[in-house]
């Protein structure tokens, strides 16, 4: 049986955020990660602001960054655009993220931090009313105890064990299934900018994206509701959307990815006794536009910290729950609803809005946003223009039914 200080279940940036925390404060940390390479397979398309990742002060190589983005353009379902130009090349940064994973792990590492890999948890221990350790199977179907005295949960967006810790998980019904190919030989496709396509035959209830990476590679994907399947939904993009495809000519697909965006928003508690809950597995996630590297890194570094204090002042645990909820939870849950409300609309809808928002301020308005991972408040704001104002009324009721609709799936 193994015995330690902190438990950390997950090898992400959440997980090792939160490890290299509490390590730092002198108290002994495992973290397990269930593959056998940190980072592996990777989910994610690697678009991260710079701003936010170097506030998490994990220092990383130029070697990782495939590309810098200053513009991003929106298109609607029947191809109205705007462009938002950020102006600044470096601000949104192309990650090979699997990489990016394993220098966060390797720096926690370096810090102290013992990683077991092939280590798979298969439950929560509980005694006298308190998470006190996990179950482990490893690779070689070996399993055994290790014993804490708190367990930090940044185990991803599935979070199964939250109900055995007595919290409630993230609702499973905005879980959004995601699909990406990384295409070589599309050299046309301008560098500095990113395009985000709308419409319920290419993307139902989500989007589908276009980012470049190195040289002439790109990354293309999308994300819908978990009835749809995101691999037909992905070759029809591919092959057939009226705008996107013209890059396509010529591509060739290196790499098929699949994976899970957490677009439900935060969950309401995130602290049991002995229990913390960080990045994915608590929502931590812009649903807006799925990222969640940066905040739920900055939620691990709270909990990491809040973890250690508990074991070596007393802190109480439910400081953590506090402590980043004072810091993003109601921007987290302003983009919880921006993402229902435009999940809801009808196709028609979209395009009066994008239609509207084209012709208005709207693009000056976001290009001035000063935090892009905390942009809920300025979506609204630049939302209550006269133009996109006559615009949504125009449609109604369809955007008044889904704003109600909205406001009144409390907790979902």
């Amino acid at each position: 049986m193994t015995t330690t200080d902190v438990l950390v279940i997950g090898a992400g940036p959440a997980g090792s955020m939160a490890a290299l925390e509490a390590v730092r404060r002198n108290v002994d940390v495992i973290m397990l990660e269930d593959h056998p390479i940190v980072g592996d397979p990777n989910h994610c398309s690697g678009l991260i602001t710079k701003k936010g990742i170097d506030k998490l002060n994990v220092p990383y190589p130029n070697s990782i960054i495939d590309n810098s983005i200053s513009s991003v353009s929106f298109w609607s379902p029947s191809n109205h655009k705007f462009t938002i130009n950020r102006q600044k090349k470096s601000e949104l940064l192309v990650f090979q993220r699997n990489n990016l994973d394993r220098v966060f792990a390797s720096y926690a590492e370096l810090k102290g931090v013992e990683i077991r890999l092939n280590s798979k948890v298969t439950k929560l221990i509980r005694r006298n009313g308190k998470i006190s350790g996990v179950r482990v199977k490893e690779k070689q179907n070996r399993t055994y105890n290790i014993n804490s005295k708190v367990v930090i949960d940044a185990e991803g967006s599935y979070a199964k064990f939250l109900p055995e810790a007595g919290l409630k998980p993230p609702n499973s019904s905005w879980r959004m299934p995601a699909m990406q190919y990384e295409l070589d030989n599309v050299p046309d496709f301008p560098r500095e900018y990113c395009e985000l396509y709308h419409g319920y035959q290419w993307a139902p209830g989500y989007f589908a994206w276009i980012i470049p990476a190195c040289q002439d590679a790109v990354r293309i994907g999308l994300a819908t509701w978990p009835r749809f399947n995101t691999s037909k939904l992905l070759k029809k993009f591919f092959t057939k959307h009226p705008i996107a495809k013209k890059w396509f000519k010529k591509a060739i697909i290196t790499k098929k990815r699949g994976g899970v965006i957490a677009a439900c928003g935060p969950i309401s508690k995130t602290w049991a006794k002995g229990f913390l809950a960080v990045g994915d597995a608590a929502g931590q996630v812009k649903a807006t536009t799925g990222g969640g590297v940066n905040i739920g890194g900055y939620c691990g570094r709270i909990a990491g910290v809040v973890a250690a204090r508990n074991i070596t002042k007393n802190m109480p645990l439910e400081n953590y729950d506090r402590k980043w909820k004072n810091e993003f939870y109601s921007e987290l849950k302003l983009m919880e609803f921006i993402r229902k409300t435009l999940s809801g609309f009808s196709d028609k809808t979209l395009d009066v809005l994008f239609n509207s928002a084209s012709k208005s301020f709207i693009s000056k308005k976001l290009q001035n946003t000063k935090d892009v991972d905390l942009h809920g408040y300025d979506l609204i704001l630049a939302a209550f223009t006269p133009k996109l104002i006559k615009a949504g009324l125009s449609t109604s009721p369809d955007v008044l039914i889904n704003i109600i609709k909205t406001l009144s799936r409390k907790n979902q």
